[in-house]
Formats: structure tokens, C-alpha cells, sequence
């Protein structure tokens, strides 16, 4: 594997990047798309298996998260997300045009890929990991509209922590989440929650929009996230695939992880078998 770091730049700011190559010349491009809080670097055993079988991944780090500049987990406006994942996937394309290209989004990064789809064609395939699609059923039509006020009159005020060990059953994936110094984790400001949220509302009634083939990964007692399963439902993609786990949000980081990695690689092979 031939790593690399490298910074690219996107609305005028300074990005953090990283690249994953194998030694010989890639056969697809997987670029993955972190989650809020998160950073590129949390998927590194998925990234060892894809390059040992000759794929190219790539990771980037939104504004205020991981190694890049900007304030520590805020998110002024959603569409600056949409606009990052844009110029990032024209940096993959201008360096590996020839070859495949599939994006693996994760939580809030799955959202953004969705966004990204509405407008573009340019990808091969998309895994939406734990992705955030819809609007949570315990979240009111009221809750709503005081996220959108609170949020845009005092946007940097603080509002609420991610509850504690939502993250994976096992204790010691936990942990190594709760002590990453790449992770952001303080409370989510007004104006985030604001983001994150209205950008639930958008994309929830359009994901019959999505032709991509795409691969939906679900967690049975994820709390945190919701979505895949309306997606599966409403996609007009005529290639698409459910697949859930007795886990709860970080699939990658729970007791399923082993079966997730192949999953993903036997759905990733296929499709990549079909371009060459």
C-alpha cells in the first residue's frame, strides 16, 4: 500500500487529504465521505482489504473536522458539504479517470453523497453506510421548525452532545471512539443541528431521484440514524441492495465489521468485474 497526504482546495479553504494506493495501478476508486464528528482515517482496516485487492481509496476531511482548518464541528451550512464532496471527486477524477469510481458514505457523509447524486452521474456506485436519509420518527413537525429558529438566530449556541455508547456494542470500540482526538467531541451547535437536520427534510422526499446502483447498509438498533430502508423502497435504481446487522451505528467498529468488509467487497467486485 503506497499512502499519501495532500491538501486540496475547496470554497477558498484548505482541506486535509489522504490517499490509499496499491502497488500496482488501481482497478476502481473508492472515496470515502466521513460522517459529522468524524474524520478519513476511521475505516483503515476496510481500506487495508480494498488495496491488498487493488483498489485506490481515498478520504478527505470536512471543514472543522479531523486535519482540516475551520472550527471544531460546526457546520454553517450543509451545502458547503455538497460543494467539498464536488470538488474532491473532480481531484480523484483528474488523477484516475480511466477507472471506476464508487463513493462510501457514512452517517451524515451518506447524506451529502445522496445530495451529490441528485445533480451527478459521474459515479459508479454508492454505499450508504449507516446513512443519515430521513427524518427520525420521533422527530416532530415542532421540532422542526425550533431547529430552524434556534438555529438560525443563535446558531453557535451549544444544544446537544451524541448520547453516550451509541456508537458500537463492543466496549472496547467505544472507547477507542470516545479517546480519537480526530473526533470532535463536544456538543452539536444550534446551526448544526439545523444543517443536519434540514438536510434529512430535503433529501427524504427525493430519494426516488437516485438511479445510482447503491449498496445500503443498516444497523437493527441504530438510535442515531434512519433512512436506508426508505431508500431501498423509493430509489428508482435498478441496481440496489439492503443489507442489515444485529449492530448499532458504526458498523465498521462493531461485532458485524468482519461480515460488513466482505459484504461491501463482494458487492464492489461484481460491479467493478462488469466495467473491465
Amino acid at each position: 500500500m503506497r499512502h499519501k497526504t495532500f491538501a486540496f482546495m475547496s470554497r477558498g479553504k484548505n482541506l486535509f487529504a489522504q490517499r490509499w494506493w496499491p502497488e500496482q495501478y488501481p482497478k476502481a476508486v473508492v472515496l470515502f465521505v466521513h460522517t459529522w464528528a468524524g474524520h478519513s482515517n476511521r475505516e483503515l482496516a476496510l481500506v487495508s482489504k480494498l488495496t491488498d485487492l487493488g483498489y485506490a481509496c481515498y478520504g478527505f476531511d470536512f471543514m472543522g473536522h479531523g486535519q482540516s482548518e475551520g472550527k471544531r464541528g460546526y457546520i454553517s451550512d450543509f451545502e458547503h458539504w455538497v460543494a467539498d464532496l464536488t470538488t474532491f471527486i473532480e481531484v480523484v477524477h483528474s488523477e484516475l479517470r480511466s477507472v471506476p469510481l464508487f463513493v462510501h458514505g457514512y452517517g451524515t457523509g451518506a447524506c451529502v453523497a445522496a445530495h451529490y447524486l441528485l445533480g451527478h452521474h459521474d459515479v459508479d456506485g454508492v454505499i450508504f453506510n449507516a446513512g443519515a436519509l430521513a427524518v427520525g420518527k420521533k422527530i416532530s413537525k415542532a421540532h422542526i421548525f425550533l431547529a430552524w429558529i434556534i438555529g438560525g438566530i443563535l446558531p453557535r449556541i451549544p444544544v446537544a452532545p451524541l448520547p453516550p455508547n451509541s456508537m458500537s456494542s463492543l466496549a472496547h470500540e467505544q472507547a477507542a471512539y470516545d479517546s480519537d482526538p480526530l473526533i470532535y467531541h463536544g456538543q452539536m451547535a444550534a446551526g448544526t443541528g439545523k444543517e443536519l437536520l434540514m438536510a434529512s427534510v430535503h433529501i427524504a422526499p427525493r430519494l426516488a431521484k437516485i438511479s445510482t446502483p447503491f449498496l445500503a447498509l443498516q444497523g437493527n438498533k441504530d438510535t442515531l440514524v434512519t433512512g436506508s430502508e426508505q431508500l431501498y423502497q423509493q430509489a428508482s435504481s435498478q441496481d440496489k441492495t439492503l443489507k442489515s446487522y444485529d449492530a448499532l451505528h458504526d458498523l465498521l467498529h462493531d461485532k458485524c465489521a468482519e461480515q460488513v468488509i466482505s459484504d461491501i467487497i463482494e458487492w464492489l467486485e461484481v460491479r467493478t468485474v462488469v466495467h473491465h
